[in-house]
């Protein structure tokens, strides 16, 4: 219906933030959205290590729920309202996420994406900071479980984490596993098909949010020009906003966000360990998480 208000049908770009972007991310991978659109933006929105179930473990997890709340048939379950349905695995401890499932249908089961779609993907330099509860040895075990067993001790002695805190450590661990590492992957496979494709990291961190850093969801004000009451807006976060809303808007119009006036985006290269930092500077910048992301496939030594 883009043509009726003066779009393109053949020219859409489709961005989301988080569970947004995770259900982008989904539509890139399905064969029934292929040609549906040309390119996307995913904010802090890949999922995390293990990407999205099987069919078969869906179905297993969605048995052992529904055997556990005493549920025995469909008709059952669609007679739920739907809070109750959705609340389900909270009630019954099965780890459950309400997400996409890989069908081979909806969504492919191999790593394959659609052809024709460009890419702009990042997260945030703190996206986990706020989340962290307990003890320095509990948050720790969370931080490591996404890394294979025979990393941990290598990844907890990289240079960068010396001077981190605990919760400084497990912020950076598990930011890189569930935003940071998916992104570059998906950023890498559309690079290898020929498509536009860039790496960002927001690390704009607001006057009085020391607490949360530059947190999940940080950048969503600086994209649309929406700033919140809760943070003082100074001119500093004004020249950035105009800048992210250039890059989103060039992107979308053309694939590149590139344009007069702005800091230069390079296009992401694979295996490159550079991103452009869109914080107190726009700039490229080396990305320090580059060595957890080898670490997460099993290469740091």
């Amino acid at each position: 219906n883009a043509e009726s208000f003066g779009g393109d049908p053949a020219n859409l770009t489709l961005f989301g933030e988080s569970a947004g972007g995770a259900n982008i991310f989904a539509l890139m991978k399905s064969p029934q959205a292929e040609g549906l659109f040309q390119r996307a933006i995913l904010e802090s929105g890949a999922l995390g290590p293990t990407d999205m179930p099987l069919l078969a473990q869906a179905k297993e997890r969605a048995r052992d729920m529904f055997n556990k709340a005493g549920i025995e048939s469909t008709e059952a379950a669609k007679a739920l309202p739907w809070q109750k349905l959705v609340d389900l695995h909270k009630q019954t401890g099965v780890e459950h996420y309400h997400g996409p499932v890989l069908d081979d249908y909806w969504v492919r089961t191999t790593g394959e994406m659609n052809a024709g779609v460009d890419v702009m993907a990042g997260s945030n330099l703190n996206e986990m900071l706020m989340y962290l509860e307990g003890s320095d040895a509990e948050i720790l075990a969370f931080g490591l479980a996404d890394y294979p067993a025979d990393a941990r001790k290598t990844i907890l002695v990289l240079p960068v984490l010396e001077t981190m805190t605990a919760r400084e450590i497990v912020d950076a661990l598990s930011t890189a596993s569930q935003f940071h590492c998916p992104s570059v992957r998906i950023a890498d496979a559309a690079a290898l098909r020929g498509q536009q494709s860039y790496l960002y990291r927001f690390t704009r961190r607001r006057e009085g949010a020391d607490a949360y850093g530059a947190y999940h969801g940080a950048e969503i004000p600086y994209v649309f020009g929406t700033h919140d009451d809760w943070l003082p807006t100074h001119a500093q976060d004004q020249v950035l906003t105009s800048i992210m809303m250039a890059y989103w808007t060039n992107f979308a119009s053309a694939g590149d966000p590139n344009g007069d006036g702005l800091p230069v985006w390079s296009r992401h290269m694979v295996n490159s360990s550079a991103l452009q930092e869109l914080g107190d500077q726009v700039r490229a910048r080396t990305d320090f998480m580059a060595l957890m992301c080898d670490a997460l496939k099993g290469e740091t030594q």
